[in-house]
């Protein structure tokens, strides 16, 4: 799951959800928008808090998609 979607499902904004993982909301704006990626800490920190519904895959699928693109 992404976790844009996962936060829509929880009615969670981006600035309650960047408290809990000990960040800020334009940090986790870039992260849903794929400006930036996750260090694996953010990434152990957002699957601790989301209950294992966002995890690392969840973060390598459109980046696959990407390199899948590029390749042809």
């Amino acid at each position: 799951m992404q976790l844009q979607e996962w936060l829509k499902k929880q009615r969670m904004s981006q600035k309650a959800f960047a408290r809990l993982i000990k960040s800020d909301q334009p940090h986790i704006s870039e992260l849903i928008n794929r400006r930036h990626r996750p260090s694996l800490g953010t990434i152990g920190r957002i699957a601790v808090v989301t209950k294992g519904q966002v995890t690392w895959a969840d973060w390598m699928q459109p980046y696959k998609k990407a390199m899948g693109k590029a390749a042809r």
